[in-house]
């Protein structure tokens, strides 16, 4: 799960992520921005490894460059320096979770911004304030939101071997036989689709990731001529 915490409310935005990958994280940072509506000047990171370690990833450095904003890499083994964020774990943790059935990332992210509505204005015993009511003051002394967002689609470059399947992040996929031997280009969209190009042919497909596929290995037969096949 990405957790955010604003320095001076307290204000708090997370999200349920599929992985812990670059992509996911990118994406996971622009849905709880765009949530904001606004863009903190520093991110504090812990040398995730999606992030970077000491230095940001090419990707996050791209999305740090869009923000116009700073990436900030704590130093190893000094937890206090995001001790903000810990203390929000620690709450999601005892107040948020227990007792909670979930059917899906879906439904527990709904649950959790509704939750989270709640929680904002609740008195933070640190500040003496709700963080709700200190939110604008926040947010005003933000950077502006870009009006173009980071990519939501995620290449990757292979060659499918006789049995015709490819791997896309957990789930391995039997895709049309005229792709053998050719090298085919894999974009991943966040959203739960992949766009299968094959170099050399005219021959363009979607794979649909079956729901909660991210999180263990799975199956999927996509046929020639299955109504998802766009051209061929």
């Amino acid at each position: 799960m990405l957790v955010m915490v604003s320095g001076h409310s307290r204000m708090i935005t997370a999200r349920m992520l599929p992985t812990r990958t670059t992509a996911d994280l990118i994406d996971g940072h622009w849905r709880l921005l765009t949530g904001w509506g606004a863009v903190p000047k520093t991110l504090v990171w812990d040398n995730e490894p999606g992030v970077g370690r000491g230095r940001p990833t090419p990707e996050f450095a791209a999305l740090a460059g869009l923000l116009a904003t700073r990436i900030y890499f704590c130093r190893p083994r000094d937890p206090e320096a995001k001790g903000l964020v810990e203390r929000a774990n620690g709450y999601l943790e005892t107040s948020f979770l227990p007792g909670r059935v979930f059917t899906g990332s879906g439904d527990f992210n709904t649950q959790l911004t509704a939750w989270l509505q709640v929680a904002n204005r609740r008195r933070h015993r640190t500040i003496d304030a709700r963080p709700v009511d200190r939110w604008e003051a926040d947010r005003a002394s933000m950077l502006t939101l870009p009006p173009v967002g980071p990519p939501n689609w995620w290449p990757q470059t292979t060659r499918p071997g006789r049995d015709h399947y490819i791997r896309v992040d957990t789930c391995d996929y039997s895709v049309h036989p005229r792709a053998i031997g050719h090298r085919i280009t894999v974009r991943t969209d966040t959203g739960g689709w992949s766009l299968v190009t094959v170099q050399g042919l005219d021959l363009d497909f979607l794979l649909p990731l079956p729901a909660g596929s991210r999180a263990g290995r799975s199956q999927v037969r996509v046929d020639g001529c299955s109504p998802i096949v766009l051209a061929v």
